[in-house]
């Protein structure tokens, strides 16, 4: 079975359909020794042509610089939100009154720092963003122009509370390394868990996101 890459955020994989009149529904994961985490694929209501069976093993899969590649798609640099007027507004007013705050402690330094996350944040977002390739392959890894070999990854954990949050995060044996975020777009989670289960253990405790990335979505930044 082949997977490969078509579209710019669409997880190509050939189909395997019994009954195309049927609107399958995958309700629960198995886990062996483990509790089954029922809020995040419990109920995904998938279309006949979303059915797919994913094997790890089987010859013929797309060949790449670190073998075989079971997955792939690609996710902008940064998160796209529709920011209107009101916040614009409102993250001004909030930041002047940061910065009148600094000035009356004669915290000056605290005020570099915020105009200088501003000035950062606004070039960032205003540049052209890059379309990053992911990719699951035999050895590990492909984040970018980045290789992640497989003992570096301590295990993954998906969060998916759609149409909000769909993410997988990949938690890294360095302690000091934050786990690193790869939005998932509208692929489908069963099988992403299915292809990194072959090489990876899922963390079952992480239930939610990370508060960073709540608060950065809360504040659309």
């Amino acid at each position: 079975m082949v997977i490969k890459k078509e579209k710019s955020n669409t997880l190509k994989i050939n189909r395997v359909s019994s009954d195309k009149t049927k609107k399958p529904v995958i309700k629960k994961i198995d886990k062996p020794a483990e509790k089954q985490k029922d809020e995040i694929i419990e109920a995904i209501d998938l279309k006949p042509q979303e059915v797919v069976k994913i094997e790890t093993t089987q010859p013929g899969l797309p060949e790449g610089e670190h073998g075989k590649i079971f997955a792939s798609w690609q996710f902008s640099e940064f998160p796209q939100y529709q920011r209107g007027l009101f916040w614009y507004g409102g993250m001004g007013i909030l930041t002047l009154g940061l910065l009148i705050y600094c000035l009356i402690v004669q915290n000056f330094l605290l005020a570099l720092i915020i105009v200088l996350v501003l000035f950062i944040f606004f070039v960032a977002r205003r540049r052209n963003d890059g379309e990053i390739d992911f990719q699951v392959t035999e050895d590990g890894l492909q984040i970018g122009d980045d290789f992640h070999n497989w003992r570096e990854i301590d295990n993954f954990y998906i969060i998916y509370e759609p149409p909000d949050i769909k993410s997988l995060y990949i938690s890294f044996k360095a302690s000091l390394r934050q786990d690193l975020k790869i939005p998932l777009l509208d692929n489908n989670p069963l099988m992403v868990r299915k292809v990194l289960l072959e090489y990876l253990q899922e963390d079952l405790t992480k239930e939610e996101e990370p508060a960073i990335d709540f608060w950065t979505r809360f504040f659309k930044l």
